[in-house]
């Protein structure tokens, strides 16, 4: 009987050979290649990691360093190649592309958008999107979820101009794959989100147009928005102290049963507390409560509060505090410090309660 370590040796020593002059000779790994490689029966997880272990690691290099000295020198520490990142595309790629997974187009589909995910969460767009054009190579149709995952990667590094072009490719009559909600929310939300990084009141004018009309292009589809969509939309208008289509924002949300939630209100909150209307704030913090659309907590109470110390109306930021910790929400640190700097600033401070200030520290403990 013959042992089982030389044979898996021998079969790691068969794949990694093949493997090697795979990539080397930069073939596509298509179905013929596939069946010809070697039987499914021989690709495991275990081996393809033995055979991976197996590259040398000059393979990941460029053809200039090849044969150099193993110095430095010659390359700049930034240009220095990942080759963690590297090998961690290799060993994805042959994982999900091996013999066994053309047999399964559900999982080589599956696959192929986790490695797309990933490249995009990592900041490697440009890897994603050529393992997005490639899943015709391997026999499998982008569907949604791909569209949106590098729609979703393109914005986050800032390409809107390739993520609209991938948008109107699927709004193309006939198009296969149309998109959904989600894909114009990921839009407008990245819109607003980024406009509000930019230095450029230009830009940022921009951007929020390009987000209010990709909002009414949803709705002339037919598409619904949901709590989201409309989320997005308020903050970056509130943010930018345009609180006239905010207000109008968040009418058609009622109007169209569209229930909101604390995000919603915290955006107001923050603004009208900015622009120091803090009767406003106050009336949409109550708004909130009574309607039941939300749990208050810090975050919806810290910039009532840190306005009204600005006014000058400590006893109504201590009301405010008292009302927050016996609601079960703790106070920031600063939030509360300021306030009892603010009460002792107009000879208060003697009638803070030593019980109050022993509550808040323990739960904080």
């Amino acid at each position: 009987m013959i042992p089982s370590k030389p044979l898996n040796a021998n079969r790691s020593s068969l794949l990694m050979n093949q493997l090697l002059s795979i990539m080397i000779q930069n073939r596509p790994f298509d179905t013929q290649l596939a069946s010809a490689i070697t039987s499914s029966s021989l690709l495991t997880v275990d081996l393809v990691s033995d055979v991976l272990r197996s590259i040398p690691k000059f393979f990941f290099l460029s053809t200039r360093s090849i044969g150099r000295q193993n110095t430095t020198r010659h390359r700049s520490p930034l240009k220095q190649r990942n080759l963690k990142q590297e090998s961690r595309k290799y060993h994805t790629n042959v994982l999900i592309l091996g013999p066994a997974a053309y047999r399964d187009p559900k999982r080589v589909n599956l696959g192929l958008n986790k490695a797309v995910e990933f490249f995009g969460e990592e900041g490697l767009v440009n890897e994603a999107l050529a393992l997005f054009y490639r899943m015709k190579q391997y026999h499998c149709k982008p569907d949604v979820y791909a569209y949106n995952t590098i729609i979703y990667a393109l914005c986050r590094v800032g390409n809107f101009k390739k993520a609209r072009f991938l948008l109107e490719q699927m709004e193309l009559p006939g198009f296969l794959c149309p998109p959904d909600a989600y894909t114009y929310t990921i839009l407008i939300s990245s819109y607003c989100k980024y406009s509000l990084q930019t230095g450029c009141r230009k830009a940022i004018r921009r951007r929020l147009w390009e987000a209010n009309h990709l909002f009414r292009l949803m709705l002339f589809k037919g598409y619904v928005p949901d709590v989201v969509t409309y989320n997005c939309l308020i903050d970056g208008c509130c943010k930018t102290y345009r609180i006239e289509r905010a207000l109008e924002l968040f009418e058609d949300m009622n109007r169209r049963g569209c229930i909101p939630n604390r995000v919603t209100y915290n955006s107001f909150i923050r603004y009208y507390s900015a622009v120091n209307e803090i009767d406003k704030a106050v009336e949409m913090l109550r708004t909130m409560q009574k309607m039941n659309h939300g749990l208050a907590t810090s975050s919806s109470y810290t910039p009532i509060i840190h306005a009204l110390c600005q006014a000058e109306r400590s006893q109504e930021a201590w009301d405010f505090i008292v009302e927050l910790v016996d609601r079960g929400s703790i106070p920031r640190e600063y939030t509360y410090k300021l306030v009892c700097d603010a009460m002792g600033s107009v000879g208060e401070g003697k009638y803070l309660d030593d019980s109050f200030h022993k509550r808040i520290r323990w739960n904080r403990e």
